[in-house]
């Protein structure tokens, strides 16, 4: 018998509360995350005309920015033409992707140890990698350091913050198409030597006409 004061519910109508709830929850995270890369626009912008080595150092826990892909392509574009280096830390430190566990105790799920348990792991670990994406990804495409999975916090502060010896190097498309879109890049090295790593953009935006190409040009004269 149901309890008095309840009203029984379908399935149909917990299905949409369900649905409603989720919606809200991504349009939030949609907004939080066009807000932060907004923020961090403005601080390149800002940063851009200061004299000197430029470098902004992005502390954030991650977000979601899949549905914000071209207004963070346009800041690592920024960045790079402004010659600004973003580098990103972690501030949660050691991942604990064990829900009511010890971050500090190793723990690998093993097959029959239940289905529901190996599902909750695989999507706390996916949430993980995808929230932080976002912060590896600035820190490469503008030669910047990804501090993360430490708790040493100040230390990273003091890794990403120092001076560090590096080349950069550029090129000219020998046809450029004024055409304003994203053209993805690819470098990599012939040899691989030892200690030696190489960071490169994952592309860059061409410009729209022949007016916004001296533009540019002028501008990576100053």
């Amino acid at each position: 018998p149901a309890c008095a004061g309840l009203v029984p519910t379908s399935p149909n109508v917990e299905q949409n509360f369900i649905r409603t709830l989720a919606r809200r929850i991504v349009d939030q995270s949609q907004l939080l995350a066009r807000s932060n890369l907004q923020e961090l626009e403005q601080v390149v912008g800002y940063v851009s005309h200061m004299p000197g080595q430029r470098t902004v150092v992005l502390v954030s826990p991650g977000f979601m920015s899949q549905s914000e892909q071209p207004q963070l392509n346009r800041i690592i574009d920024h960045a790079l033409r402004s010659q600004v280096v973003i580098s990103s830390l972690d501030p949660k430190g050691l991942a604990n992707l064990i829900r009511e566990g010890d971050a500090s105790q190793s723990y690998v799920p093993t097959i029959g140890s239940g289905g529901p348990v190996m599902s909750v792991h695989n999507q706390d670990s996916q949430r993980e990698f995808v929230a932080t994406d976002v912060l590896a990804e600035v820190a490469e495409g503008t030669g910047g350091e990804f501090f993360h999975n430490n708790n040493d916090l100040k230390a990273g502060f003091g890794a990403l913050t120092a001076s560090s010896g590096y080349y950069i190097l550029a090129f000219m498309p020998s046809e450029m198409k004024l055409d304003g879109r994203f053209h993805q890049l690819k470098v990599t090295l012939a040899n691989k030597p030892r200690n030696v790593t190489i960071q490169s953009r994952r592309g860059y935006f061409a410009p729209k006409n022949e007016a916004e190409a001296q533009t540019e040009v002028k501008e990576q004269q100053v």
